[in-house]
């Protein structure tokens, strides 16, 4: 899952919260279709503001009621400050993509130290993985363009013969 937008796509596969209305009155052989897969979890920025994590007024629904997932996957308390009961909650999207990921990446091996050595309500989480992907920072945008230009867009050289295919 591509950070906090798409978090929810592990716990989703995992835990089933669609099967029932993908296939109503059962949803036989969900479970067995994302069995194997494997999820990695691509983090961008956990500052706050955008880490995934939402609060509000006590809703109608809990977000574990809205989101068909349980209740421990979204942490609906705010970790080490727990608002009373009635007074609202708090869930947080990326904690649900770790808990149900296989590992977990970054944008690059200096972010990765940094929310491994980090003392953020995610830490745990984040040190529980064995070996954490770090992707290069950046890419060669000048070696890709010399590629598709020597190379051609799916055999074509060009930018003009590649939009006449088109």
């Amino acid at each position: 899952s591509n950070d906090w937008v798409a978090a929810l796509a592990a716990p989703y596969a995992r835990h089933g919260a669609w099967r029932r209305a993908a296939r109503p009155g059962g949803g036989r052989g969900w479970s067995e279709r994302w069995r194997g897969t494997a999820f990695v979890h691509l983090v961008h920025n956990l500052e706050p503001g955008y880490d995934g994590a939402f609060s509000g007024a006590e809703p109608a629904l809990s977000p574990s009621q809205l989101l068909g997932l349980p209740p421990a996957l979204l942490s609906e308390e705010r970790p080490g400050a727990a608002p009373p009961a009635g007074k609202g909650w708090h869930a947080s999207l990326t904690r649900a993509a770790l808990l149900t990921a296989d590992s977990w990446a970054t944008v690059s091996a200096s972010y990765r130290q940094q929310l491994l050595r980090g003392g953020g309500p995610l830490a745990p989480l984040l040190r529980a993985f064995p070996a954490p992907f770090a992707c290069k920072l950046g890419l060669p945008l000048a070696e890709l363009r010399a590629s598709l230009h020597a190379d051609g867009l799916l055999g074509l050289t060009g930018h003009a013969a590649a939009k006449a295919s088109l």
